[in-house]
């Protein structure tokens, strides 16, 4: 199956992870995402839903899905291998004889006894329904290519120009300030309330040094979100930090190339966090990047050449990190992220571009 002029179908919720994705296939073929959000959040990528709509569990209504299919649908895109809501669309697949791909970020039911056992006997299923596996992290990869699903790691994608500053900030970098930014929703997993008492600590240790931190978070109605944001906005208050902490929420999407352009290092803190596709557009603007060992996206880091790596809820291990780019106890090095974000920059190029993911795709969908 060439993947020309085919109907690609997306069921899941839009996040900006698959934003670049639908904009590739769309290039020779034709996407529809069947989600209630989509058209209010991006203008120009085809939402088959109206907006009215306030969940997208009502299109796993079998009679519902299979009038969305139709019948000239040629590949279906669904998201979390893990979620039971998705056994009718494989069965419904299989019937309707389209070809059923599953983006798998990192796994997390391994930690779990119970729901490691109901994983194993939905792989089963699976492998006979002929679903194919899209393995976007490299842990997920090892895992699902050790049974009889057909996968194929295909790392997500980026178009790297749409993040490419027309100013290149890091030739105006100050030698005595570091600025650093993070991007998240306000979820107590991102971790966020650990950088600030990073960034506490470094102001303490290098009086010397100038300091920055921009957070840029989703901030949503739902309580538990308002609730971590005002705790945040609390731990800044409590550490004095008002001057050199910026809380930025619900960012556009187009406004971010920019934000991100106008610090020096990304950092993504989270536990338990699926993909973070935010250190993917770091990447692409020419960033370095510190992350967790629990992001799914650490396998896009190459540990001191595009950033580094730390422990997962460590706040030693975080600011042993961020002082890798400090020295002489008062200036950064600024030859080092430079050249850490050049050779990120690299990496897209090599691993996330439009043209790899096109060719890894195919070979997905045309596996036998």
């Amino acid at each position: 199956m060439a993947l020309i002029n085919k109907k690609i179908k997306i069921l899941h919720q839009y996040h900006n992870n698959v934003f670049d994705m639908v904009k590739v296939l769309e290039e020779n073929n034709e996407v529809v995402f069947l989600s209630y959000r989509t058209s209010r959040l991006v203008p120009g990528i085809r939402n088959n839903e109206p907006s009215t709509f306030r969940f997208i569990w009502p299109m796993y209504n079998p009679f519902k899905l299979s009038k969305l299919l139709g019948k000239d649908t040629d590949i279906l895109v669904l998201k979390h291998i893990n979620d039971p809501i998705n056994f009718f669309p494989y069965i419904l697949s299989w019937i309707k004889g389209v070809k059923c791909v599953v983006a798998v970020q990192r796994l997390t039911h391994k930690n779990f006894w119970g729901y490691r056992f109901l994983f194993r006997l939905g792989v089963r299923l699976l492998c006979l329904l002929g679903v194919r596996i899209m393995a976007v992290t490299q842990d997920s990869y090892e895992e699902l290519s050790k049974t009889r699903l057909k996968t194929v790691y295909i790392p997500a994608c980026i178009k790297a120009s749409c993040w490419e500053s027309v100013n290149d900030q890091t030739s105006h970098l100050s030698a005595n300030q570091l600025s650093i930014i993070t991007v998240a929703k306000y979820q107590k997993r991102k971790n966020i309330p650990l950088l600030v008492k990073a960034v506490a600590e470094l102001v303490k240790k290098y009086p010397l040094m100038g300091f920055r931190l921009v957070i840029v978070g989703d901030l949503s109605i739902r309580k538990k979100s308002q609730d971590e944001f005002r705790r945040v906005k609390n731990l800044v208050k409590q550490y004095c930090l008002e001057d050199i902490i910026i809380l930025r929420s619900n960012v556009s999407h187009k406004e971010m190339p920019a934000i991100y352009n106008q610090n020096n290092i990304f950092v993504l803190p989270a536990g338990s966090e699926p993909l973070g596709y935010a250190v993917l557009e770091a990447m692409a603007s020419g960033k370095p990047v510190i992350c967790s060992d629990q992001v799914g996206a650490v396998s896009y880091i190459e540990e001191g050449k595009n950033g580094y790596i730390c422990e997962a809820g460590s706040l030693s291990s975080l600011v042993q990190s961020l002082e890798k780019f400090i020295r002489n106890n008062n200036e950064i090095n600024i030859q080092k992220i430079e050249e850490f974000g050049r050779y990120g920059k690299t990496l897209v190029e090599r691993n996330h571009s439009a043209g790899v993911f096109l060719n890894k795709f195919e070979e997905l969908v045309c596996m036998k």
